[in-house]
């Protein structure tokens, strides 16, 4: 049996455009829609604004990020740290992942949002693999 994370490795893993990537929600209907920065900052319990869901969403990393807000952001993005059978499945869904989730794809807001993260997230994992050949 794997070893469980630590909460540096789960932040370090389920990072804030991470977190947005997989922010999602199933209708009454089984689809997934993904979720909007206004269901985010609704979802956060007032500690985040939409303006500041939609900067927070395009940080590769937390940084000083106090750990209220990022277990606040990560719960209303529809993840929970605490829970290993849910993180399992986030972890197993994003090694699943081939190409662009079909949510993203069908989302209205593919164009201007979740294009723009997913090109900052792909950029930051060609440095982080160069990084990693490199020594």
């Amino acid at each position: 049996m794997p070893k469980p994370l630590t909460i540096t490795e789960r932040f370090s893993t389920f990072t804030p455009i991470v977190c947005r990537l997989l922010a999602r929600r199933v209708t009454a209907t089984g689809a997934v829609i993904a979720l909007t920065d206004e269901e985010i900052a609704a979802g956060s319990g007032g500690r985040f604004s939409v303006p500041q869901v939609a900067k927070l969403s395009r940080r590769v990393v937390w940084g000083d990020t106090p750990v209220d807000s990022i277990m606040a952001f990560v719960n209303a993005c529809g993840i929970n740290l605490e829970d290993r059978d849910s993180l399992k499945h986030h972890l197993r869904y994003m090694r699943n992942i081939k190409g662009t989730p079909r949510y993203l794809i069908k989302s209205p807001l593919y164009k201007d949002t979740f294009l723009p993260l997913l090109s900052i997230w792909e950029k930051h994992r060609l440095e982080r693999s160069e990084s990693d050949m490199r020594g």
